[in-house]
């Protein structure tokens, strides 16, 4: 007992010595006064004043931001600071300060002596500020989610895994600073997971990172991706929160994102973006994966009883992709496909001839794809003729390639190897360039040829693996578009290129593009029907046409221009009637018509 009451004492003895040792508030001079940040209702802004201590103690108190609203002369408490000055110090005090409506307000700093704000007492002169009506950034933001749509309509997360993009648009005419500088502009955007609509629950689940500013009528590209613990069928919402200050947060424009939960279990992906059920058997732990599986989803499989689960891959797709989480079993039969976890494929094999399609991106330890040889029918024939040439793109970046069957590495500048680049189109003339470094980019469109009847095998090693994407090389009149599923191109118009002839030929209607092969397309009124591409530093035995339907050929003059079309009759001959007399170019050919 004796010990409590000679600490008490002890306290209070320290407590009055701290008061008797404080200069009082009459020694504080404000030299200055001025308002900073965005001076506006429901926004914090501060008002930052210059203090010096004119006495000879040291000043250790509370001191706050205190004033007036237009003619009201009543007190108000804005906001202050814990401040500490030595004796005959200056500093810089910048106190928070938020109000509620427009105004003219006289703003000063103030001392209370006393805990009631009715005791607050004015230290030096104030100022007035205009505080502007709120009116919000004209902000929207706009998702891009790595989600499914179901056949009965909403967005669906399978897994607990969401990765996506978010399209911040600035609407203004000004730039929207975002240097995360005190009161400077927006501190901040964050994306928040709300949860429980009727009680609402907001969780921050990742930061953007947006830069400096956001420029007038300019939209910034945010990725994203966070874990969450999502609940089977739950209504969850994204949204975009900013902060202006430090505890002013607000919402984007447009900025909410609906979507329920599924469990990753017994769902795939087909090469169109379709999600369905995959089938299984009565215990629902033997599955089957069919051949028009291009994506396996097994997020979430950790939470149900997977001890005895086991797939069927019998009739799958050889570049099927099967996600797991980190947490998830990897069940039996999936030995040599291509599974990845968390984001990450220890190898990607992609087999020629098969569709791939990856929804959403990751990284292989090493990703490699062969090549084929095909014959006319557009078959596999590895042992063909002694040269053939293809069109290609890739679903990674290829640093190498080899001979598969004679264990070669092939280099680029090999004169028995040619890979080029679509460089446009002149006139009727297709125009490839010859590609002279590593690596041959994904899903970019190419022109391949070899003068040897092996396999290639091209690779990448530490690869990142972009979420499927359509791969265009634009012309003056004609693209060059690749594919990594079957794709049916417009029949009229559109050149697929033959691999024995090496020349393009125009597509029949539904005709298919094979996989990871690319076609000509017209852009022009009039198709391209007749032209030979030309290749920078071409190998000798891999050049083409563009070979026009059949049923009718253009006719050019000497100098080159179109000047009719001519049609050819069951023989295949043309037919002149129509052609004045004279010489034109058919087919690459003089062609005389006389009268």
């Amino acid at each position: 007992m004796k010990q409590r009451i000679l600490f008490c004492l002890l306290m209070a003895a320290m407590t009055l010595s701290r008061a008797m040792a404080q200069a009082p508030a009459g020694n504080l001079s404000v030299d200055t006064l001025w308002a900073e940040g965005r001076v506006m209702a429901q926004y914090e802004f501060a008002i930052v004043a210059v203090i010096t201590n004119q006495g000879d103690a040291d000043f250790d108190d509370y001191l706050l931001v205190a004033g007036t609203k237009d003619q009201d002369e009543s007190v108000r408490d804005y906001g202050g600071d814990f401040v500490t000055l030595k004796a005959g110090e200056t500093q810089q005090v910048r106190m928070v300060v938020s109000v509620r409506t427009a105004g003219t307000y006289t703003f000063f700093v103030g001392y209370t002596p006393g805990a009631a704000v009715a005791d607050v007492q004015s230290i030096g002169p104030s100022i007035q500020v205009s505080v502007a009506e709120f009116a919000p950034f004209k902000l929207r933001a706009e998702y891009t989610l790595n989600m499914s749509t179901e056949e009965a309509g909403g967005n669906v997360v399978y897994g607990n895994r969401i990765a996506g993009r978010v399209l911040l648009i600035n609407d203004e005419d000004e730039p929207i600073v975002t240097t995360l500088q005190p009161f400077q502009g927006i501190q901040g955007f964050d994306l928040m997971l709300v949860t429980d609509l009727d009680q609402p629950t907001l969780t921050r689940v990742a930061r953007l990172n947006i830069g400096n500013e956001i420029a007038a009528h300019d939209t910034i590209v945010a990725d994203f991706c966070f874990d969450a613990d999502m609940r089977e069928g739950k209504l969850y919402n994204l949204g975009i929160l900013f902060c202006y200050g430090e505890l002013t947060w607000r919402s984007a424009q447009a900025g909410i994102y609906a979507f329920t939960s599924r469990s990753g279990l017994c769902t795939y992906w087909t090469a169109r973006g379709e999600v369905k059920t995959l089938p299984c058997g009565g215990d629902n732990q033997h599955l089957r994966v069919p051949a028009e599986a291009v994506v396996v989803d097994m997020r979430g499989s950790y939470r149900v009883n997977t001890a005895y689960l086991s797939m069927n891959t019998t009739e799958a797709n050889p570049n099927c992709l099967y996600y797991f989480e980190f947490m998830d079993n990897v069940p039996q039969g999936l030995a040599g496909c291509n599974v990845v976890r968390d984001y990450v494929a220890q190898s990607l094999q992609v087999a020629d001839g098969y569709d791939f399609y990856c929804p959403m991106p990751f990284k292989a330890a090493n990703a490699s794809y062969m090549l084929t040889p095909r014959r006319q029918d557009g078959q596999p024939d590895p042992s063909g003729s002694a040269t053939y040439s293809e069109t290609l793109t890739l679903p990674f970046d290829a640093t190498m390639a080899m001979s598969y069957d004679a264990n070669e590495a092939l280099a680029l500048d090999d004169p028995n190897f040619l890979v080029c680049r679509f460089a446009g189109d002149e006139g009727m003339t297709l125009l490839f360039d010859r590609v002279g470094e590593w690596p041959l980019q994904s899903y970019e469109p190419y022109l391949l040829g070899y003068l040897s009847p092996a396999r290639i095998l091209l690779q990448g090693a530490d690869v990142q693996v972009p979420a499927t994407r359509p791969a265009i090389a634009r012309g003056w009149q004609t693209d060059f578009v690749g594919t990594t599923i079957g794709q049916t191109l417009p029949s009229d118009g559109s050149y697929y290129w033959h691999r024995d002839l090496t020349k393009f030929l125009p597509m029949a209607p539904n005709a298919v593009l094979q996989p990871f092969r690319c076609g000509a397309v017209s852009r022009s009124a009039y198709p391209v029907l007749l032209g030979t591409p030309y290749f920078a530093n071409a190998v000798t035995g891999v050049q083409g046409t563009i070979v026009p339907p059949s049923g009718s050929v253009p006719v050019f003059s000497l100098k080159g221009q179109q000047v009719a079309t001519a049609r050819l009759d069951s023989n295949g001959r043309i037919v002149t009637s129509g052609l004045s007399a004279g010489i034109y170019i058919v087919d690459g050919k003089k062609f005389v018509v006389t009268k």
